[in-house]
C-alpha cells in the first residue's frame, strides 16, 4: 500500500533496489512506473525534435510560389504539428505526476505559428472566389501510368516498412502506438494528397488498403489493452510466491492462495479475450509479459495440486504401514503412525478429509485396542523401575553417576510405550516424582556447567554473528582489505577462548565459524594472490629498467609511477612483501642513480638547445621585417619552419615561450602572403579591364571605318597584352586583325555582356540595377529549369566569368558603365 502511493522518481528507484530479491510485486510496481517515466522522456524528446523538423519545413522547405502541391504539403504539416503538440502535452502530464518537468515548446511553437502566418498570407484565391472561367471540358478517363506507380511509391512503402517493424519487434505496437499513429496518418495523408490528382494503381490500391486496415486493427488492439491495462496490473500482482507449508496453518493459507491464482487466472483469461489482439501480428512486450503472469499462476496452481497429491501419497503410505504395524503388534510404531496420519489429515483441504478419513480411524481403533493389551504385560515391569528410582533418592550417588542411572531408568520405561490406562499413570507420576528428587543433587552441578557452556556457546554466536554481519554488509568490489585481516585473524584467536560447549549446538556453530572465516578466508587469499603478483610484476618491470637503457628521465618517471602503482597495491602476507619491497627498493635506487649522473648532462645541452631556437626566432624576425618591403616568399616560411620542427626538445617553460613567440612571428608572414596573393589577384583583375578597355576602343575605330593598317602596332601599344600569349583576347585579336566580322551587329555582344554582369552579380550576391531586374529573374528561372536549385553562387569562380567577359567579341558600340560595373562587382566577388 505504501509503495503503490510512492511517486516520485527518487523514490521508486530506491525502492526497486531495495525490493529486489525480497518482493516480487513491490519491485514489479516500481520497475513499471520508472518505465513510464523513461518512456515519458522519450516522448517528449521525440517531440521537441519533431518540433524543430517541423519548424524548419515552415520556414525553410514550404515555397508556395514553386511548389504546385503547397496547399495540400502545407496542411499535412499543420495537422503534424498538432498531433505533435498532444503527444507532447501527454509527456508533459505524465512527468508532472511523477513530480518531474520538462522542457516546453514555446520557443518553437512562437517559431511555427510566424511561419505558418507567413505562408497562410500568399496561399493562392480559393477557387470559390476567383473570377468566374470559361466552361471546364468535359472529364477524361485517365489510365494509371508507370509514373503515377512511382508518385504513390513512397508512401506505400513507409507503411510497409512501418508494418514490417512492428513484425520484426522494432516497433512495439502497443509501447510506441503513439508514434505508430502519428507516422501511419502522416504516410495516408501524403497518399491521400497525392491521390487527389492522379488515380493510383489498382493493384497498389489494394495493397495500400490491405496495409491501412492491419495497422488499423493493430491501433484498436492497442487501445483495447491501454483500456485493461489496470485488471493485467491485478492480475500480476496477483502472482503469488512459490508454494511453502509445513504446518496444518500453512496448508490452510496454501488451499486458499491456490482458489485466489485460479480466480485471477479465469479473470486474466477474460480480460485477454475482451483485449482480441490479432492472431497474426506479433504481440507486444505488454502481452507477452501477461502470457508470463498467466504462465506464473498456472504453475502455481500445479505446484498446490503436487502438494495435495503428494499429502494423498504420504496418507496412503501411512494407512498401509500402520496396517502392517497393527498386524506386528508394534505398538509404538503404529502410535508414531497414527499421529502422523492425524497431522496429514489436518493438513488435507477439509473436502478431501472427509472423503478418506474413514479408513484411517477404524485403524485408530484398532491401536487403541492394541494399547490395552499392552498395558497388561508391562505393568509389573514398570513398578519394579519405580521402586529404583526411589531408592536412588535414599542412596544417592556421585552427580555425573546419579544422572546416569537416571538416564537409564528413563530410557528403560520409555522402551516400554506409552500410558494407556489410569493404574500406569499413577505409576508414571510418582517415577516423574521420585526422579525429580534424585535429579536434585546434579542439577546445581550441571547447572553451573550449562552456565558456563552457554555462555561460551552465546560469545561464540556473537562471533559468528558479527562475522555474518561483515560479510553481507561489505561492498567487497573495494573492501578495506587490512581492515579484513585484522578481523579474521582476531575472530580465530577469541574463538578459541570460549571452550568448552554443549556439543550438538557447538558442532552447529563451530560449522558456521569455519564456512564463515573460510569465505572470508577465500575471498583474502585471491586478493593476496592478485596483490603477489601485481608486486612480483613491479619487480620485473622495475628490473627490466635498469637494464634496458632507456633515457635516464623515461627510466625516472617510469620508475615513479611503479612506485605509485606499488603503494595502490593492496594487502600481502608481511614476509612476502618485505622480500618482494627489498627487490623492488634495489631496483629503483639503480634508476635513480643514472638519474643524477644524467641530470647535470641534460641541463648543460638544455641551455644549448634554448639558445639556438631563440637564436633561430631572432632570425625570422629579421625575415618578416624585411618582408614588409620585398615581396614576401613562401619558400622561406616552409624552410624557418622546417627548422623549428627540428629543434631538440626544450624544457617545458622555455618550450611555450620560445613556440609563443615563433607563432606569433609565423602569424605575421603567413598575413604578408595572404595579403601579397590578394593583391597579385586584384592586378589581374586591373589587367582584364585596361586590356579589354583598349581592345573595345580598337574593335570600335576598326568598325568605324576602312581597315586602318597600323593595327599591329595599335595592339603592340596596349599595356599589359602579351600577343604571343594573348589568354581570353585571343579570339577578338584575330578578328581585328582581320576585320572581316567585324560589320555584324553588335547586339549580341552587348546582350551576352549584360547576362555576365548579371551572373558576376548573382555570384557576388550583391544587387542589380533595377532596369535589369526582369533580366536577372530570368535568369534565375533559366538556372532553375536546368537544376540549379538551391545554389546561392555559380559554379564558376569570378575570374571564370571575368576571363568569359573578354573573350565576348568584337564590341562595336562600347559601354563603359557596363564595363565598369561588371569589374567593381567582380572584385567585389573575389573580396
Amino acid at each position: 500500500a505504501v509503495a503503490d502511493k510512492l511517486m516520485k522518481e527518487s523514490s521508486l528507484i530506491e525502492l526497486e533496489r531495495l525490493s529486489r530479491e525480497r518482493d516480487k510485486n513491490v519491485n514489479r510496481l516500481a520497475r513499471t512506473r520508472l518505465d513510464v517515466i523513461k518512456q515519458a522522456r522519450a516522448e517528449v524528446d521525440r517531440a521537441l525534435r519533431r518540433a524543430e523538423e517541423l519548424t524548419h519545413i515552415v520556414e525553410t522547405q514550404l515555397k508556395p510560389e514553386s511548389d504546385p502541391l503547397f496547399a495540400a504539403r502545407f496542411g499535412v504539416v499543420k495537422h503534424d504539428w498538432h498531433a505533435n503538440i498532444a503527444r507532447h502535452a501527454q509527456g508533459i502530464t505524465t512527468l508532472m505526476a511523477h513530480g518531474l518537468s520538462a522542457p516546453v515548446l514555446t520557443t518553437w511553437a512562437a517559431r511555427f505559428e510566424a511561419g505558418v502566418a507567413r505562408a497562410e498570407a500568399v496561399l493562392p484565391v480559393p477557387a470559390a472566389t476567383a473570377p468566374a472561367l470559361a466552361e471546364a471540358p468535359p472529364a477524361v478517363v485517365t489510365i494509371p501510368t508507370a509514373a503515377d506507380a512511382v508518385a504513390f511509391e513512397p508512401a506505400l512503402a513507409g507503411l510497409v516498412t512501418l508494418l514490417q517493424a512492428i513484425a520484426e519487434g522494432s516497433l512495439d505496437a502497443f509501447a510506441d502506438s503513439a508514434e505508430i499513429t502519428i507516422m501511419n496518418r502522416r504516410l495516408q495523408d501524403q497518399w491521400l494528397a497525392t491521390a487527389d490528382h492522379r488515380a493510383p494503381p489498382p493493384e497498389m490500391a489494394e495493397r495500400f488498403h490491405a496495409v491501412t486496415h492491419t495497422l488499423t486493427l493493430l491501433a484498436e488492439a492497442a487501445r483495447r489493452l491501454g483500456d485493461h491495462a489496470a485488471e493485467l496490473d491485478r492480475a500480476a500482482v496477483a502472482v503469488p510466491d512459490a508454494p511453502t507449508a509445513d504446518s496444518p496453518q500453512d496448508y490452510e493459507n496454501l488451499w486458499a492462495q491456490q482458489r485466489q491464482a485460479r480466480h485471477a487466472g479465469e479473470q486474466l483469461a477474460r480480460t485477454l479475450h475482451r483485449i482480441n489482439w490479432p492472431a497474426d501480428q506479433p504481440q507486444p512486450q505488454r502481452l507477452l509479459d501477461v502470457d508470463q503472469c498467466a504462465a506464473a499462476l498456472a504453475a502455481f496452481d500445479k505446484q498446490c495440486h503436487d502438494s495435495h497429491e503428494a499429502l494423498l501419497t504420504a496418507l496412503r503410505d501411512v494407512i498401509t504401514g500402520l496396517e502392517v504395524e497393527i498386524s506386528a503388534g508394534n505398538l509404538a510404531a503404529a502410535t508414531g503412525l497414527e499421529n502422523d496420519g492425524r497431522r496429514i489429515l489436518h493438513c488435507l483441504p477439509a473436502a478431501t478429509t472427509k472423503r478418506v478419513q474413514g479408513e484411517f480411524i477404524a485403524l485408530s481403533a484398532r491401536v487403541l485396542e492394541l494399547k490395552d493389551w499392552r498395558t497388561f504385560a508391562t505393568h509389573p515391569k514398570r513398578e519394579e523401575f519405580v521402586t529404583q528410582m526411589e531408592g536412588l533418592v535414599s542412596a544417592p550417588r556421585a552427580p555425573p553417576l546419579q544422572a546416569e542411572m537416571i538416564r537409564e531408568l528413563r530410557e528403560a520405561w520409555n522402551a516400554l510405550g506409552p500410558v494407556t490406562n489410569h493404574g500406569d499413570r499413577r505409576l508414571f507420576d510418582r517415577f516423574n516424582r521420585a526422579a525429580d528428587t534424585a535429579f536434585q543433587p546434579c542439577r546445581a552441578y550441571f547447572d553451573e556447567q550449562a552456565t558456563q557452556r552457554k555462555f561460551n556457546l552465546e560469545q561464540r554466536r556473537k562471533i559468528c554473528a558479527e562475522l555474518d554481519a561483515y560479510l553481507n554488509s561489505t561492498t567487497w568490489e573495494h573492501p578495506d582489505w587490512r581492515a579484513a585481516e585484522r578481523i579474521l585473524y582476531a575472530a580465530r584467536d577469541e574463538w578459541h577462548k570460549f571452550h568448552p560447549v554443549d556439543r550438538s549446538a557447538g558442532r552447529k556453530a563451530q560449522s558456521q565459524f569455519d564456512g564463515l572465516t573460510s569465505a572470508l578466508y577465500e575471498r583474502l587469499k585471491a586478493e593476496w594472490d592478485r596483490n603477489i603478483s601485481l608486486k612480483q610484476q613491479l619487480v620485473t618491470d622495475a628490473a627490466a629498467i635498469v637494464g634496458a637503457g632507456t633515457n635516464p628521465r623515461d627510466a625516472t618517471d617510469t620508475i615513479k609511477t611503479l612506485q605509485r602503482r606499488w603503494k595502490e597495491v593492496g594487502v600481502v602476507p608481511r614476509r612476502v612483501d618485505q622480500r618482494l619491497w627489498k627487490e623492488f627498493r634495489a631496483a629503483c635506487d639503480a634508476v635513480f642513480s643514472q638519474r643524477d649522473a644524467a641530470r647535470d648532462q641534460e641541463v648543460r645541452a638544455t641551455e644549448s638547445h634554448v639558445a639556438l631556437a631563440q637564436q633561430l626566432c631572432e632570425e625570422f624576425q629579421r625575415a618578416l621585417e624585411g618582408a614588409d618591403t620585398a615581396a614576401p616568399d613562401a619558400g622561406l616560411l616552409n624552410e624557418f619552419v622546417a627548422r623549428f620542427q627540428r629543434l631538440d626538445e626544450l624544457p617545458r617553460d622555455a618550450a611555450r615561450r620560445v613556440e609563443t613567440r615563433f607563432r606569433e612571428i609565423e602569424r605575421g608572414y603567413r598575413m604578408l602572403l595572404l595579403q601579397a596573393k590578394h593583391d597579385d589577384l586584384m592586378r589581374e583583375v586591373d589587367v582584364l579591364y585596361d586590356v579589354d578597355s583598349a581592345l573595345a576602343a580598337l574593335e570600335c575605330s576598326v568598325a568605324a571605318g576602312p581597315p586602318p593598317t597600323d593595327v599591329e602596332a595599335r595592339l603592340a601599344a596596349i599595356s599589359y597584352l602579351d600577343l604571343q600569349r594573348p589568354g581570353p583576347f585571343a579570339q577578338r585579336i584575330e578578328l581585328i586583325r582581320s576585320g572581316a566580322a567585324l560589320t555584324d551587329p553588335a547586339t549580341t555582344v552587348a546582350e551576352s555582356r549584360r547576362r555576365l554582369a548579371i551572373e558576376m552579380e548573382l555570384a557576388a550576391g550583391v544587387e542589380t540595377p533595377r532596369e535589369f531586374q526582369s533580366e536577372r529573374l530570368a535568369l534565375q528561372v533559366e538556372r532553375l529549369n536546368a537544376g540549379m536549385k538551391h545554389r546561392r553562387v555559380m559554379e564558376e569562380a569570378p575570374l571564370q566569368i571575368a576571363e568569359r567577359w573578354c573573350r565576348t567579341g568584337p564590341v562595336l558600340e562600347d559601354a563603359p558603365e557596363l564595363r565598369d560595373r561588371f569589374f567593381r562587382t567582380c572584385r567585389a566577388a573575389l573580396e
